[in-house]
């Protein structure tokens, strides 16, 4: 699935390509089922001293 839509964006980002290309079918379903990643802790409360 990755093989698909990270091309997709590179074309798109390096201007070899469309910005449609995105909205795709076969890169939409990707990108809707990719597993999602955990997201990123909270930040720390307290700054530490260095």
């Amino acid at each position: 699935m990755r093989t698909v839509v990270g091309p997709a964006f590179r074309d798109v980002f390096c201007r070899t390509a469309p910005p449609a290309r995105l909205l795709a079918p076969r890169v939409l379903l990707c990108t809707f089922l990719l597993p999602r990643r955990p997201g990123l802790p909270d930040p720390p409360t307290t700054v530490e001293a260095p």
